[in-house]
This record gives C-alpha cells, structure tokens and sequence, in this order.
C-alpha cells in the first residue's frame, strides 16, 4: 500500500515538473517571438533636442536659413560602403536636417543620429519607428542648429507587418514667429496609400509657416501629390516635376508661409538617395501668398538636374 502510495506520488510530481517545464518553453518561445517582432515605437514628446558637449542652440541670428531633406540609408552609400563621415560632410552648413532611415544604437555604437549630432556639432533627435529585440531599431531623426521649442512623434498607421512610421512635429523659434516642421518617411502608395493623406491633412492644418519633408515614397504624378502641388497657397522647393539621373523625386520640402530663395538636390552617392536643400527666408506680408514667384525661384540647380 505505501509503496503505490510512493508511486502515485512520485508520479504527480513527475507530471507537475513536466507541466513547469514546458509552462517555461511556451513563456522563452513566447518572449523570443514578441522580441523578434518588429513592433511601433509608439509616440513620444519633449521640449529640448539632445545636445552634444560642444555646442548648443543658439537663437536665429540670420535671416535666411538651410534646411535639407536626406534618406540616409543608414549611412550605405551607393558603393555599398558604410560611412557616416560622407553623410556628415554632405550636411555640413546646414541649419536644420531631417534623416531617414537612420540605424538605432547597436552593442558597439550610439544611434546615428548621436553620431552625426556628434560629428556635426548640432542637437539631434532620434525619432525611432520601429522596436526590434527591446531596442529603437529604426527610425528618422532630426539635426537643427535653430532653437526648438518643442516636439511631437506621432506614429503611423501600418497595414499589417509592412514596415512602421512615424510623422516628427518640431516647433522651430524664429524671431518673427514659431516655424512648424514635419519629418517623415512614408510608405509608398501601393503598400499604405492612407499614410500620405494623414500626413498632408496634418501639414495643411498647422499653422503657417509650416515645412514638410522626407522620403514622401510618391512622385508628382500620384493625384494625392499632384492635387497638394496645386494647390495656391503650397509650394515645393523643387520642380515638382524635375528629373535627376532620369528619376522624379521621392524626397520632398514643401512648404506654406515661407519663401524659398534657393534649393538645389546632389545625386545620390553616400546613399542611394539624393540630398535636398533648401534655403528659406521669413517674408514680408507682401509676399506671403504668391507663390508662383517663389516656385520660379526655387528650381533645382541645373547642374545637378537633367
């Protein structure tokens, strides 16, 4: 009797060692699959960038200031090298960046966009898109010599497992009034055309002046563009329709309540994308509203366009 007794009883524990075991393969199984799952990094707010231990911002002393639109790559460029140094020489002089597809920390190095605030000597924000294995993995980011005042990253909606996205709202002082920026990179209109409506409803609702750029990921000839680039009160700092190396632009600065006194795109080389850069100045109320002079103004440089 005690002897089945003593079997019964080794055989329970056998079953609730078995039961705890495998209770600890479903929870490893299941916390390797959340960790190697892209996931959204979610929306975030602050009032300051990340300064780097040189220099800080410094309130706008200059009339006219360069922003640029740069898909980085990850610092990739079309050699397949990859080298952040060529990225920062490329944004060298300019006031107030935004970067896209630029790489989260790893186990040997910072986030790029530390790295090219390092290099550059400018505040930076990492705007991370994506979580994968615990970390911001991916994502846009944002260099500005000018002072902000606050800013806002707002995630995207995705379909699916397609790749995450967000829209950065930065609130740039200038002397005569406060400049809206939006920083993204979309998908492209097959994948998640909603996305460029999103972003277009959220340029056109904030007051001016008001800047949108990224990798837009659609051309002039998508009507949701086409109808944007038409409309009175927007401009791009580029033709709308201008070619370079025989393609039509994917990277955008549009804009509203600014003017533009000069822009020019450099073909792609530290990354499979162009730089675009504009130059803006704050216009007097005269000016404000008519733009098709600023467009004539604001043609890609002809020596770098077809």
């Amino acid at each position: 009797m005690n002897r089945f007794k003593r079997t019964k009883s080794t055989q329970t524990r056998e079953r609730r060692m078995l039961s705890a075991r495998l209770l600890l393969i479903y929870a490893a199984a299941t916390a390797i699959l959340w960790l190697t799952i892209t996931r959204h990094a979610g929306p975030a707010s602050g009032e300051h960038l990340n300064t780097t231990s040189v220099k800080t911002q410094s309130p706008l002393s200059k009339e006219r200031f360069k922003v640029a639109v740069f898909n980085i790559h990850s610092g990739k460029g079309t050699d397949g090298r990859r080298d952040l140094n060529r990225t920062a020489d490329l944004l060298d002089g300019i006031d107030l960046a935004g970067l896209n597809e630029v790489a989260g920390a790893t186990l040997a190095s910072p986030n790029q966009a530390k790295i090219l605030g390092d290099k550059l000597k400018i505040p930076w924000l990492y705007a991370p898109t994506e979580i994968l294995w615990g970390r911001p993995d991916f994502g846009n980011a944002v260099l500005s010599r000018l002072p902000v005042r606050s800013w806002l990253r707002i995630p995207l909606a995705s379909k699916g497992l397609e790749p995450r996205r967000n829209v950065v709202l930065v609130k740039v002082a200038h002397p005569k009034g406060n400049i809206n920026v939006l920083v993204t990179h979309l998908a492209d209109k097959e994948h998640d055309p909603a996305q460029l409506r999103t972003v277009i409803d959220l340029f056109l609702s904030l007051e001016e002046p008001v800047i949108l750029m990224g990798d837009l990921n659609n051309k002039s000839d998508n009507p949701v563009m086409r109808a944007l680039l038409d409309r009175p009160d927007v401009a791009s700092a580029l033709d709308a329709d201008q070619t370079l190396q025989g393609r039509k632009f994917i990277d955008w600065i549009i804009f509203r309540g600014l003017q533009c006194v000069g822009s020019e795109a450099i073909p792609p080389s530290a990354s499979d994308h162009p730089l675009v850069c504009a130059e803006f100045l704050w216009p007097d109320e005269n000016v404000i509203g008519k733009y098709p002079d600023l467009q004539e103004a604001c043609l890609v440089s002809q020596s770098y366009a077809e």
